[in-house]
Protein backbone atom coordinates (compact mmCIF):
# COMPACT_ATOMS: atom_id res chain seq x y z
CA UNK A 1 0.00 0.00 0.00
CA UNK A 2 2.71 2.25 0.85
CA UNK A 3 6.57 2.95 -0.42
CA UNK A 4 8.93 5.22 0.34
CA UNK A 5 11.77 4.90 -2.54
CA UNK A 6 14.91 7.06 -1.95
CA UNK A 7 13.89 9.47 -0.18
CA UNK A 8 15.78 12.65 1.46
CA UNK A 9 14.57 15.51 3.61
CA UNK A 10 16.78 18.47 4.00
CA UNK A 11 15.58 21.64 6.23
CA UNK A 12 17.39 24.76 6.39
CA UNK A 13 17.97 26.86 9.62
CA UNK A 14 17.44 30.62 9.86
CA UNK A 15 21.55 30.42 9.68
CA UNK A 16 21.56 29.02 6.15
CA UNK A 17 22.81 25.51 7.38
CA UNK A 18 21.33 22.84 5.92
CA UNK A 19 20.29 19.91 8.27
CA UNK A 20 19.41 16.34 6.45
CA UNK A 21 16.74 14.49 8.66
CA UNK A 22 16.40 11.74 6.36
CA UNK A 23 19.13 10.54 3.95
CA UNK A 24 18.15 7.99 0.88
CA UNK A 25 15.74 6.06 2.90
CA UNK A 26 13.55 3.22 1.13
CA UNK A 27 10.87 1.43 3.14
CA UNK A 28 8.14 -0.59 2.00
CA UNK A 29 4.83 -0.94 4.36
CA UNK A 30 2.60 -4.17 4.40
CA UNK A 31 -1.37 -3.60 3.76
CA UNK A 32 -2.09 -4.46 7.28
CA UNK A 33 0.34 -4.48 10.71
CA UNK A 34 1.45 -2.58 13.76
CA UNK A 35 4.83 -0.71 12.54
CA UNK A 36 6.89 1.00 15.35
CA UNK A 37 9.28 3.47 14.50
CA UNK A 38 12.08 4.28 16.84
CA UNK A 39 14.92 5.91 17.50
CA UNK A 40 16.76 9.03 19.71
CA UNK A 41 15.15 13.10 19.23
CA UNK A 42 16.50 13.96 15.91
CA UNK A 43 17.17 10.36 14.24
CA UNK A 44 14.31 11.51 11.66
CA UNK A 45 11.72 9.04 12.88
CA UNK A 46 8.83 11.65 13.50
CA UNK A 47 10.17 12.96 9.85
CA UNK A 48 9.57 9.83 8.28
CA UNK A 49 6.06 9.44 9.70
CA UNK A 50 5.24 13.15 8.00
CA UNK A 51 6.56 12.11 4.61
CA UNK A 52 5.05 9.08 4.90
CA UNK A 53 2.09 11.28 5.69
CA UNK A 54 1.79 13.78 3.29
CA UNK A 55 2.43 16.50 6.13
CA UNK A 56 6.00 17.13 4.81
CA UNK A 57 7.26 16.71 1.01
CA UNK A 58 10.45 15.10 -0.05
CA UNK A 59 13.39 17.47 -0.86
CA UNK A 60 14.13 14.21 -3.61
CA UNK A 61 12.49 10.53 -3.54
CA UNK A 62 9.42 9.90 -4.02
CA UNK A 63 6.15 8.61 -1.95
CA UNK A 64 3.99 5.86 -3.59
CA UNK A 65 0.84 5.40 -2.00
CA UNK A 66 -1.40 2.78 -3.94
CA UNK A 67 1.22 2.93 -7.15
CA UNK A 68 0.65 6.72 -7.15
CA UNK A 69 3.88 8.62 -6.69
CA UNK A 70 4.37 11.68 -5.38
CA UNK A 71 6.18 12.61 -8.00
CA UNK A 72 3.62 13.89 -9.72
CA UNK A 73 1.53 15.32 -6.81
CA UNK A 74 0.78 19.09 -6.35
CA UNK A 75 0.42 20.70 -2.93
CA UNK A 76 -2.82 20.39 -3.21
CA UNK A 77 -2.70 16.37 -3.73
CA UNK A 78 -0.90 15.57 -0.36
CA UNK A 79 -3.36 17.79 0.90
CA UNK A 80 -5.95 14.98 -0.53
CA UNK A 81 -4.33 12.24 -0.07
CA UNK A 82 -4.25 12.76 3.64
CA UNK A 83 -7.72 13.32 3.76
CA UNK A 84 -8.87 10.32 1.98
CA UNK A 85 -6.40 7.36 2.97
CA UNK A 86 -4.72 8.49 5.89
CA UNK A 87 -6.09 9.45 9.53
CA UNK A 88 -3.88 11.11 12.36
CA UNK A 89 -3.04 10.58 15.93
CA UNK A 90 -1.00 13.35 17.59
CA UNK A 91 0.37 13.66 21.29
CA UNK A 92 -0.88 16.75 21.73
CA UNK A 93 -4.05 15.40 20.75
CA UNK A 94 -5.08 18.38 18.12
CA UNK A 95 -8.83 18.13 19.39
CA UNK A 96 -10.39 21.75 18.88
CA UNK A 97 -12.03 23.64 21.72
CA UNK A 98 -14.30 25.35 19.61
CA UNK A 99 -16.43 22.37 19.09
CA UNK A 100 -17.73 19.33 20.93
CA UNK A 101 -16.49 15.68 21.31
CA UNK A 102 -19.28 14.62 18.18
CA UNK A 103 -18.58 17.87 16.42
CA UNK A 104 -14.52 17.12 16.30
CA UNK A 105 -15.19 13.19 15.24
CA UNK A 106 -17.79 14.93 12.58
CA UNK A 107 -14.80 17.07 11.15
CA UNK A 108 -13.11 14.64 9.61
CA UNK A 109 -16.14 13.40 7.48
CA UNK A 110 -17.12 17.27 6.78
CA UNK A 111 -13.60 17.61 5.14
CA UNK A 112 -14.65 14.69 2.44
CA UNK A 113 -17.36 16.42 1.72
CA UNK A 114 -19.39 13.90 3.82
CA UNK A 115 -22.60 14.67 5.98
CA UNK A 116 -22.06 13.96 9.67
CA UNK A 117 -23.07 10.73 10.44
CA UNK A 118 -24.46 10.59 14.24
CA UNK A 119 -25.06 7.33 14.49
CA UNK A 120 -21.18 5.79 13.12
CA UNK A 121 -20.09 8.46 15.86
CA UNK A 122 -21.83 7.06 18.51
CA UNK A 123 -20.48 3.67 17.38
CA UNK A 124 -17.17 4.80 17.66
CA UNK A 125 -17.37 6.40 20.71
CA UNK A 126 -18.83 3.21 22.57
CA UNK A 127 -15.85 1.70 20.57
CA UNK A 128 -13.50 4.23 22.61
CA UNK A 129 -15.33 3.99 25.60
CA UNK A 130 -16.88 7.46 25.57
CA UNK A 131 -20.81 7.06 24.38
CA UNK A 132 -21.84 9.12 27.32
CA UNK A 133 -19.31 12.10 25.83
CA UNK A 134 -20.41 13.26 22.94
CA UNK A 135 -21.94 16.71 23.58
CA UNK A 136 -18.70 17.58 26.23
CA UNK A 137 -16.12 20.12 25.21
CA UNK A 138 -12.72 18.94 25.10
CA UNK A 139 -11.50 20.97 27.78
CA UNK A 140 -13.79 18.58 30.16
CA UNK A 141 -11.62 15.61 29.31
CA UNK A 142 -8.78 14.05 30.55
CA UNK A 143 -5.39 13.37 28.43
CA UNK A 144 -6.40 9.61 27.83
CA UNK A 145 -9.97 10.58 26.92
CA UNK A 146 -8.78 13.45 24.43
CA UNK A 147 -6.36 10.57 22.99
CA UNK A 148 -9.26 8.53 22.34
CA UNK A 149 -11.02 10.84 20.45
CA UNK A 150 -8.55 11.79 18.25
CA UNK A 151 -8.85 7.36 17.45
CA UNK A 152 -12.21 8.11 16.77
CA UNK A 153 -11.62 10.77 14.44
CA UNK A 154 -9.28 9.27 12.72
CA UNK A 155 -11.27 6.35 12.42
CA UNK A 156 -14.62 7.79 11.22
CA UNK A 157 -13.37 8.58 7.86
CA UNK A 158 -12.35 4.64 7.98
CA UNK A 159 -8.79 5.49 6.82
CA UNK A 160 -6.83 2.27 5.38
CA UNK A 161 -3.24 3.85 7.10
CA UNK A 162 -3.32 4.90 10.83
CA UNK A 163 0.19 7.49 11.96
CA UNK A 164 0.46 8.04 15.09
CA UNK A 165 3.19 10.52 16.37
CA UNK A 166 3.69 9.96 19.88
CA UNK A 167 0.24 9.08 20.81
CA UNK A 168 1.06 8.40 24.50
CA UNK A 169 3.87 10.28 25.17
CA UNK A 170 1.23 12.75 27.63
CA UNK A 171 -0.17 10.09 29.09
CA UNK A 172 0.21 7.42 32.24
CA UNK A 173 1.33 3.67 31.41
CA UNK A 174 -1.84 2.62 32.89
CA UNK A 175 -3.74 4.96 30.12
CA UNK A 176 -0.75 3.69 27.44
CA UNK A 177 -1.76 0.52 27.24
CA UNK A 178 -5.52 1.33 26.29
CA UNK A 179 -4.42 2.89 23.61
CA UNK A 180 -2.02 0.91 22.59
CA UNK A 181 -4.87 -1.97 22.79
CA UNK A 182 -6.77 -0.12 20.88
CA UNK A 183 -3.72 0.86 18.22
CA UNK A 184 -2.96 -3.43 17.86
CA UNK A 185 -7.32 -4.18 17.49
CA UNK A 186 -6.84 -1.77 14.36
CA UNK A 187 -3.54 -2.81 12.95
CA UNK A 188 -5.40 -6.52 12.19
CA UNK A 189 -7.69 -4.82 9.38
CA UNK A 190 -5.49 -1.84 8.26
CA UNK A 191 -1.99 -0.50 8.40
CA UNK A 192 -0.87 1.29 11.68
CA UNK A 193 2.22 3.39 11.97
CA UNK A 194 3.81 4.68 15.61
CA UNK A 195 6.78 6.73 16.10
CA UNK A 196 7.80 5.84 19.96
CA UNK A 197 10.37 6.25 22.49
CA UNK A 198 8.97 3.11 24.38
CA UNK A 199 10.78 -0.43 23.04
CA UNK A 200 9.21 -2.15 25.82
CA UNK A 201 5.88 -1.18 24.21
CA UNK A 202 7.26 -1.58 20.81
CA UNK A 203 8.36 -5.10 21.24
CA UNK A 204 5.43 -5.91 22.98
CA UNK A 205 2.71 -4.61 20.77
CA UNK A 206 4.79 -4.22 17.32
CA UNK A 207 4.22 -6.57 14.32
CA UNK A 208 7.75 -4.70 12.96
CA UNK A 209 10.22 -2.32 14.63
CA UNK A 210 12.20 -0.17 12.42
CA UNK A 211 14.70 2.01 13.99
CA UNK A 212 16.68 4.85 12.79
CA UNK A 213 19.62 7.04 13.56
CA UNK A 214 21.17 10.14 11.87
CA UNK A 215 18.51 10.38 9.55
CA UNK A 216 18.57 6.41 7.79
CA UNK A 217 17.64 3.18 9.39
CA UNK A 218 19.78 1.05 11.80
CA UNK A 219 17.97 -2.13 12.17
CA UNK A 220 14.51 -3.28 10.49
CA UNK A 221 13.00 -6.01 12.14
CA UNK A 222 9.91 -8.23 11.96
CA UNK A 223 7.93 -10.06 14.57
CA UNK A 224 7.49 -13.69 14.17
CA UNK A 225 6.41 -17.03 16.42
CA UNK A 226 9.30 -19.78 17.35
CA UNK A 227 7.56 -23.14 18.17
CA UNK A 228 8.82 -25.03 21.03
CA UNK A 229 11.39 -27.73 20.22
CA UNK A 230 9.72 -31.31 21.82
CA UNK A 231 12.13 -33.19 24.04
CA UNK A 232 9.58 -35.43 24.28
CA UNK A 233 5.58 -35.38 25.65
CA UNK A 234 6.97 -34.73 28.57
CA UNK A 235 9.79 -32.26 28.55
CA UNK A 236 10.16 -29.20 25.85
CA UNK A 237 13.07 -26.15 25.04
CA UNK A 238 11.43 -22.63 24.44
CA UNK A 239 13.73 -20.15 23.06
CA UNK A 240 17.10 -22.45 23.30
CA UNK A 241 17.09 -21.44 26.92
CA UNK A 242 13.88 -22.28 28.54
CA UNK A 243 13.08 -25.25 30.05
CA UNK A 244 9.05 -26.39 29.83
CA UNK A 245 8.21 -29.37 31.91
CA UNK A 246 4.15 -30.26 31.43
CA UNK A 247 2.08 -30.34 34.08
CA UNK A 248 1.42 -33.44 36.20
CA UNK A 249 3.95 -35.33 33.74
CA UNK A 250 5.67 -38.70 35.56
CA UNK A 251 9.40 -38.03 34.53
CA UNK A 252 11.34 -40.72 33.02
CA UNK A 253 15.37 -41.72 33.34
CA UNK A 254 15.34 -40.07 29.59
CA UNK A 255 13.81 -36.56 30.83
CA UNK A 256 16.05 -36.31 34.00
CA UNK A 257 18.78 -37.21 31.84
CA UNK A 258 17.52 -34.09 29.79
CA UNK A 259 16.91 -31.92 32.67
CA UNK A 260 20.41 -32.42 33.90
CA UNK A 261 22.30 -31.82 30.68
CA UNK A 262 20.28 -28.76 30.45
CA UNK A 263 21.60 -28.14 34.11
CA UNK A 264 24.76 -28.56 32.53
CA UNK A 265 24.66 -26.36 29.89
CA UNK A 266 24.04 -23.52 31.37
CA UNK A 267 27.28 -20.72 32.83
CA UNK A 268 24.64 -19.50 35.46
CA UNK A 269 22.25 -20.36 38.12
CA UNK A 270 18.79 -21.97 37.06
CA UNK A 271 16.08 -21.30 38.94
CA UNK A 272 13.01 -23.53 39.36
CA UNK A 273 9.56 -22.94 40.42
CA UNK A 274 6.06 -23.86 40.45
CA UNK A 275 4.67 -20.98 41.66
CA UNK A 276 1.93 -19.56 39.56
CA UNK A 277 2.18 -15.61 39.81
CA UNK A 278 5.98 -16.56 39.02
CA UNK A 279 5.40 -18.64 35.78
CA UNK A 280 2.35 -15.85 34.44
CA UNK A 281 5.13 -13.34 34.81
CA UNK A 282 7.84 -15.02 33.36
CA UNK A 283 5.55 -15.83 29.96
CA UNK A 284 4.55 -12.62 29.73
CA UNK A 285 7.79 -11.09 30.18
CA UNK A 286 9.19 -13.37 27.46
CA UNK A 287 6.06 -13.54 25.46
CA UNK A 288 5.19 -17.10 25.56
CA UNK A 289 1.97 -18.56 24.35
CA UNK A 290 0.04 -21.36 26.61
CA UNK A 291 1.94 -23.86 23.85
CA UNK A 292 5.24 -22.86 24.34
CA UNK A 293 5.33 -20.65 21.66
CA UNK A 294 7.83 -17.33 21.86
CA UNK A 295 7.72 -13.60 20.29
CA UNK A 296 10.72 -12.89 18.20
CA UNK A 297 12.19 -10.34 15.91
CA UNK A 298 14.22 -11.13 12.88
CA UNK A 299 15.27 -9.02 10.02
CA UNK A 300 12.78 -7.24 7.99
CA UNK A 301 12.72 -9.36 4.24
CA UNK A 302 11.33 -7.31 1.44
CA UNK A 303 9.92 -10.66 -0.58
CA UNK A 304 7.95 -11.27 2.69
CA UNK A 305 6.13 -7.86 2.03
CA UNK A 306 3.15 -8.02 -1.03
CA UNK A 307 2.49 -4.97 -2.38
CA UNK A 308 -0.81 -5.26 -4.74
CA UNK A 309 -1.65 -3.79 -8.03
CA UNK A 310 -4.04 -0.78 -7.72
CA UNK A 311 -6.16 0.58 -10.29
CA UNK A 312 -6.89 4.41 -10.82
CA UNK A 313 -10.31 3.76 -8.90
CA UNK A 314 -8.34 2.71 -6.01
CA UNK A 315 -5.89 5.34 -5.66
CA UNK A 316 -8.18 8.14 -6.54
CA UNK A 317 -8.01 11.09 -4.23
CA UNK A 318 -10.90 12.97 -2.41
CA UNK A 319 -10.83 16.52 -1.64
CA UNK A 320 -10.71 18.53 1.23
CA UNK A 321 -14.09 21.05 1.77
CA UNK A 322 -14.30 22.53 5.64
CA UNK A 323 -17.54 24.04 5.87
CA UNK A 324 -17.52 27.99 5.81
CA UNK A 325 -18.85 27.75 8.92
CA UNK A 326 -16.65 25.71 10.65
CA UNK A 327 -13.61 27.38 8.93
CA UNK A 328 -15.58 30.89 10.26
CA UNK A 329 -15.66 29.45 13.88
CA UNK A 330 -12.31 28.20 14.29
CA UNK A 331 -10.53 31.92 12.43
CA UNK A 332 -12.55 33.36 15.35
CA UNK A 333 -11.69 31.62 18.39
CA UNK A 334 -8.30 32.42 17.52
CA UNK A 335 -8.89 35.73 17.26
CA UNK A 336 -10.81 36.71 19.84
CA UNK A 337 -8.21 35.63 22.49
CA UNK A 338 -6.31 38.38 21.22
CA UNK A 339 -7.89 41.68 20.24
CA UNK A 340 -5.06 43.44 19.13
CA UNK A 341 -4.53 40.54 17.17
CA UNK A 342 -8.39 41.18 15.57
CA UNK A 343 -7.78 44.79 14.66
CA UNK A 344 -4.78 44.05 12.62
CA UNK A 345 -6.36 41.32 11.16
CA UNK A 346 -9.47 43.42 10.15
CA UNK A 347 -6.73 46.62 9.15
CA UNK A 348 -5.61 43.65 6.75
CA UNK A 349 -8.37 42.25 5.20
CA UNK A 350 -9.63 46.07 4.56
CA UNK A 351 -6.44 46.60 2.60
CA UNK A 352 -6.80 43.37 0.81
CA UNK A 353 -10.31 43.31 -0.53
CA UNK A 354 -9.37 47.07 -1.68
CA UNK A 355 -6.25 45.54 -3.69
CA UNK A 356 -8.84 42.61 -4.88
CA UNK A 357 -11.28 44.61 -6.01
CA UNK A 358 -8.61 47.11 -7.91
CA UNK A 359 -6.73 44.06 -9.36
CA UNK A 360 -9.42 40.93 -10.35
CA UNK A 361 -10.18 42.77 -13.69
CA UNK A 362 -6.36 42.92 -14.65
CA UNK A 363 -6.37 38.88 -13.11
CA UNK A 364 -8.96 37.54 -14.82
CA UNK A 365 -8.51 39.24 -18.10
CA UNK A 366 -8.28 37.01 -21.06
CA UNK A 367 -7.49 39.11 -24.57
CA UNK A 368 -9.28 35.82 -26.43
CA UNK A 369 -12.42 36.51 -24.92
CA UNK A 370 -12.25 40.03 -25.70
CA UNK A 371 -11.37 39.53 -28.82
CA UNK A 372 -13.55 36.89 -29.54
CA UNK A 373 -16.70 38.32 -27.93
CA UNK A 374 -15.76 41.79 -29.78
CA UNK A 375 -15.81 39.79 -32.78
CA UNK A 376 -19.19 38.52 -32.92
CA UNK A 377 -20.75 41.22 -31.78
CA UNK A 378 -19.73 43.44 -34.39
CA UNK A 379 -21.56 41.76 -37.18
CA UNK A 380 -18.70 40.40 -39.45
CA UNK A 381 -19.28 36.91 -41.34
CA UNK A 382 -15.65 36.21 -40.84
CA UNK A 383 -12.29 38.17 -39.94
CA UNK A 384 -8.63 37.42 -41.64
CA UNK A 385 -5.64 37.59 -39.46
CA UNK A 386 -2.29 38.44 -41.01
CA UNK A 387 1.30 37.04 -39.56
CA UNK A 388 3.93 39.18 -40.29
CA UNK A 389 7.41 40.12 -38.92
CA UNK A 390 8.95 43.35 -38.80
CA UNK A 391 12.63 44.64 -39.30
CA UNK A 392 14.09 47.65 -38.53
CA UNK A 393 16.83 49.31 -40.23
CA UNK A 394 19.16 51.51 -38.42
CA UNK A 395 21.98 53.28 -40.60
CA UNK A 396 24.63 55.77 -39.69
CA UNK A 397 26.30 58.05 -41.87
CA UNK A 398 29.30 60.51 -41.01
CA UNK A 399 28.24 63.97 -39.64
CA UNK A 400 24.25 62.49 -40.06
CA UNK A 401 21.79 61.94 -37.96
CA UNK A 402 20.77 57.88 -37.73
CA UNK A 403 18.16 57.05 -39.69
CA UNK A 404 15.89 53.99 -39.09
CA UNK A 405 13.46 52.63 -41.18
CA UNK A 406 11.28 49.24 -41.25
CA UNK A 407 10.27 46.57 -43.30
CA UNK A 408 7.13 43.96 -43.33
CA UNK A 409 7.21 40.45 -44.59
CA UNK A 410 4.19 38.68 -44.29
CA UNK A 411 4.71 34.91 -42.59
CA UNK A 412 2.52 31.77 -42.22
CA UNK A 413 0.63 30.47 -39.50
CA UNK A 414 2.30 27.37 -37.45
CA UNK A 415 -0.13 24.62 -37.29
CA UNK A 416 0.04 25.03 -33.38
CA UNK A 417 -0.78 28.71 -33.99
CA UNK A 418 -4.10 27.57 -35.71
CA UNK A 419 -4.78 24.88 -33.81
CA UNK A 420 -4.80 27.92 -30.76
CA UNK A 421 -7.41 29.56 -33.11
CA UNK A 422 -9.51 26.66 -33.35
CA UNK A 423 -9.67 26.18 -29.63
CA UNK A 424 -10.48 30.23 -29.63
CA UNK A 425 -12.43 31.11 -32.29
CA UNK A 426 -14.21 27.72 -32.88
CA UNK A 427 -13.96 25.07 -35.71
CA UNK A 428 -14.65 27.05 -38.52
CA UNK A 429 -10.82 28.85 -38.35
CA UNK A 430 -9.15 27.96 -40.80
CA UNK A 431 -5.44 28.87 -42.34
CA UNK A 432 -5.32 29.94 -45.56
CA UNK A 433 -3.23 31.38 -48.97
CA UNK A 434 -4.92 34.35 -50.28
CA UNK A 435 -4.54 35.47 -53.45
CA UNK A 436 -6.72 34.75 -57.02
CA UNK A 437 -5.78 32.07 -59.42
CA UNK A 438 -7.97 30.70 -62.68
CA UNK A 439 -9.58 27.45 -63.76
CA UNK A 440 -7.40 27.02 -67.02
CA UNK A 441 -9.72 23.98 -68.03
CA UNK A 442 -12.87 25.59 -67.09
CA UNK A 443 -15.06 28.47 -69.33
CA UNK A 444 -17.83 29.89 -67.73
CA UNK A 445 -20.74 31.56 -70.47
CA UNK A 446 -22.00 35.17 -68.84
CA UNK A 447 -25.84 35.94 -70.37
CA UNK A 448 -24.81 37.83 -73.38
CA UNK A 449 -22.95 34.52 -74.59
CA UNK A 450 -19.36 35.24 -74.25
CA UNK A 451 -17.14 33.55 -72.03
CA UNK A 452 -15.17 34.00 -68.65
CA UNK A 453 -12.72 31.93 -66.87
CA UNK A 454 -14.20 30.43 -63.30
CA UNK A 455 -11.57 31.37 -60.04
CA UNK A 456 -10.38 30.79 -56.67
CA UNK A 457 -9.06 33.60 -54.26
CA UNK A 458 -8.39 31.33 -50.89
CA UNK A 459 -6.71 28.05 -50.69
CA UNK A 460 -7.76 27.20 -46.84
CA UNK A 461 -5.18 24.75 -44.48
CA UNK A 462 -7.25 22.42 -41.83
CA UNK A 463 -5.39 21.69 -38.73
CA UNK A 464 -5.97 17.66 -38.39
CA UNK A 465 -7.55 18.23 -34.62
CA UNK A 466 -10.71 20.45 -36.48
CA UNK A 467 -13.56 18.34 -36.50
CA UNK A 468 -14.70 20.30 -40.16
CA UNK A 469 -12.10 17.97 -41.38
CA UNK A 470 -15.26 15.11 -40.93
CA UNK A 471 -17.89 17.50 -43.34
CA UNK A 472 -15.89 16.39 -46.61
CA UNK A 473 -17.87 14.15 -48.65
CA UNK A 474 -14.84 11.93 -50.44
CA UNK A 475 -11.57 11.83 -49.01
CA UNK A 476 -9.34 14.89 -47.81
CA UNK A 477 -5.88 16.29 -49.88
CA UNK A 478 -3.15 13.63 -48.68
CA UNK A 479 -0.28 15.59 -51.30
CA UNK A 480 0.59 18.84 -52.63
CA UNK A 481 -1.12 18.20 -55.75
CA UNK A 482 -4.59 17.37 -54.20
CA UNK A 483 -7.39 19.68 -53.22
CA UNK A 484 -10.93 19.26 -51.96
CA UNK A 485 -13.69 21.96 -53.10
CA UNK A 486 -16.23 23.57 -51.68
CA UNK A 487 -19.79 22.12 -52.62
CA UNK A 488 -20.29 25.78 -53.62
CA UNK A 489 -17.95 25.66 -56.87
CA UNK A 490 -18.84 21.89 -57.64
CA UNK A 491 -22.34 23.26 -58.24
CA UNK A 492 -20.41 26.14 -60.72
CA UNK A 493 -18.38 22.87 -62.08
CA UNK A 494 -21.73 21.62 -62.77
CA UNK A 495 -23.10 24.42 -63.72
CA UNK A 496 -20.92 24.64 -66.35
CA UNK A 497 -20.76 21.08 -67.49
CA UNK A 498 -19.89 21.18 -71.39
CA UNK A 499 -17.69 24.03 -70.69
CA UNK A 500 -15.32 21.67 -68.42
CA UNK A 501 -11.81 20.25 -70.82
CA UNK A 502 -10.07 17.19 -69.84
CA UNK A 503 -6.16 17.96 -69.68
CA UNK A 504 -3.30 16.43 -71.04
CA UNK A 505 0.13 16.79 -70.44
CA UNK A 506 3.55 15.82 -72.98
CA UNK A 507 6.58 14.21 -71.79
CA UNK A 508 7.93 18.06 -71.45
CA UNK A 509 5.41 18.48 -69.04
CA UNK A 510 3.20 20.83 -71.08
CA UNK A 511 -0.67 20.80 -70.40
CA UNK A 512 -3.05 20.78 -72.88
CA UNK A 513 -7.01 20.50 -73.51
CA UNK A 514 -8.98 18.01 -75.53
CA UNK A 515 -12.01 16.84 -75.28
CA UNK A 516 -14.92 18.29 -72.80
CA UNK A 517 -15.81 16.50 -69.90
CA UNK A 518 -19.68 15.83 -68.52
CA UNK A 519 -20.47 16.83 -65.27
CA UNK A 520 -24.09 15.11 -64.47
CA UNK A 521 -23.93 15.60 -60.81
CA UNK A 522 -22.19 17.77 -57.68
CA UNK A 523 -20.16 13.81 -56.84
CA UNK A 524 -19.25 13.67 -60.48
CA UNK A 525 -16.69 16.19 -59.65
CA UNK A 526 -14.52 14.36 -57.12
CA UNK A 527 -11.61 12.54 -59.21
CA UNK A 528 -11.69 14.94 -61.93
CA UNK A 529 -8.54 17.12 -62.71
CA UNK A 530 -7.85 21.11 -62.46
CA UNK A 531 -5.36 23.73 -63.46
CA UNK A 532 -4.62 26.32 -61.64
CA UNK A 533 -2.85 29.40 -62.71
CA UNK A 534 -0.72 29.95 -59.89
CA UNK A 535 1.78 32.92 -60.53
CA UNK A 536 2.36 32.22 -63.98
CA UNK A 537 3.10 28.19 -63.19
CA UNK A 538 0.09 25.95 -64.40
CA UNK A 539 0.04 23.21 -62.34
CA UNK A 540 -2.73 20.12 -61.82
CA UNK A 541 -4.83 19.36 -58.97
CA UNK A 542 -6.67 16.20 -58.86
CA UNK A 543 -10.61 16.66 -56.68
CA UNK A 544 -10.08 14.46 -54.14
CA UNK A 545 -13.35 15.76 -52.24
CA UNK A 546 -16.13 18.31 -52.02
CA UNK A 547 -16.68 20.54 -48.60
CA UNK A 548 -19.63 20.98 -47.68
CA UNK A 549 -19.48 25.10 -47.29
CA UNK A 550 -23.35 25.57 -45.87
CA UNK A 551 -26.18 27.61 -47.93
CA UNK A 552 -24.84 30.82 -49.49
CA UNK A 553 -26.03 33.61 -48.42
CA UNK A 554 -29.16 34.95 -51.23
CA UNK A 555 -27.65 38.63 -51.47
CA UNK A 556 -24.50 36.52 -52.62
CA UNK A 557 -26.20 34.81 -55.72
Amino acid sequence: MLEIKNVTKVYRTKGGVDTKALDDVSIAFPETGLVFLLGKSGSGKSTLLNVCGGLDEPTSGEVIVKGKSSKSFSGSDFDSYRNTFVGFIFQEYNVLDEFNVEDNIALALELQGKPKDKEKIHKLLCDVELENFAKRKPNTLSGGQKQRIAIARALVKEPQIIMADEPTGALDSATGKQVFDTLKKLSETRLVIVVSHDREFAEIYGDRIVELKDGKILTDVTKTNVPPQAIDDNVTVIGGNTLNIKKGSKLNKDNIKAIQDFVLSCDGDVIITKGEKQIDSFKKANRMDDDGATETFGDTKSEDIRLRQYSKEDSKFIRSRLPAGKAIKIGASGLKLKPIRLIFTIFLSLIAFTMFGLFSTLMVYDGDSVAKNSFMQSGYDFINLSKMYETRITNSYDGRDDYTYQSYSFVKFTENELSDFTKTYGESTFGYYAYDTELDNVKMKNEKGGYYQAGLSKFAYIAPANAMRNKVTGDYPASLNEMCISKYLAEVLLTANSDVYAVKEDDKGNISYETKVDINSVNDVVGKTVVLNLRGDRQKFKITGIFDSGEIPKKYD
